[in-house]
């Protein structure tokens, strides 16, 4: 690897842009991330703790997710757990719901837009044509919908992800998609992560 590159990937580091360094491209960006783990430009801590979890095997998570996790409120521990989708729960509108009570859920099962619809307009701040986003959003769910139905989930493509309550952080449309499929009783790999109270 060059020197500037080098440099580079350290100032991202220490700005602690980490989708950028993380998600350069797969094996390349583990290689670049194992490199200055090993040099010590980390900090402990959070950054030892994100490094750790983006080199775990056993899992991959999108690139908003591990942003998201490392930023507020804080990882404190993660760890590969097994649970039924019936335990699955979901924060919204204010109050922790079953994922039978959710919009993406509603779509799938009632093909209710509607409900749909309101929900992407009500979590797209900012967006300006927010038809032609939801149109999209309907559409692309669709395609998870009908794969999830066919093809089985695999935590190392892309990981579900909930809290220590079991509430989920990430892959809710996936996890409806699968409650749909098979039910509450079935049970699917999380990556579980406990979050430090500020």
């Amino acid at each position: 690897m060059s020197k500037n590159k080098t440099a580079k990937l350290v100032r991202l580091f220490r700005e602690r842009k980490f989708r950028y360094l993380l998600f350069i491209g797969g094996k390349a960006a583990r290689m670049c991330l194992s490199r200055l783990v090993s040099a010590g430009w980390y900090r402990g801590g959070r950054d030892k703790l994100f490094c750790e979890m983006s080199r775990d095997s056993r899992f991959s998570i999108s690139e908003n997710m591990m942003h998201f996790m490392f930023d507020f409120p804080p990882v404190d521990r993660y760890d590969v757990d097994q649970i039924r989708l019936g335990d699955i729960r979901r924060y919204f509108e204010g109050r922790t719901t079953s994922l039978y009570e959710t919009p993406v859920y509603s779509l799938i099962a009632h093909d209710d837009e509607k409900a749909y619809r309101k929900y992407v307009s009500d979590n797209r701040d900012g967006v300006e044509d927010i038809e032609a986003v939801t149109d999209r959003d309907i559409e692309r769910f669709r395609r998870t919908i009908a794969s999830m139905m066919n093809d089985d989930y695999d935590i190392r493509k892309c990981a579900i992800v909930i809290d220590s309550n079991n509430v989920i952080l990430d892959g809710m449309h996936r996890t409806c998609a699968l409650l749909y499929r098979f039910g509450p009783t079935y049970k699917i790999p999380v990556v579980r992560v406990w979050q430090k109270l500020l």
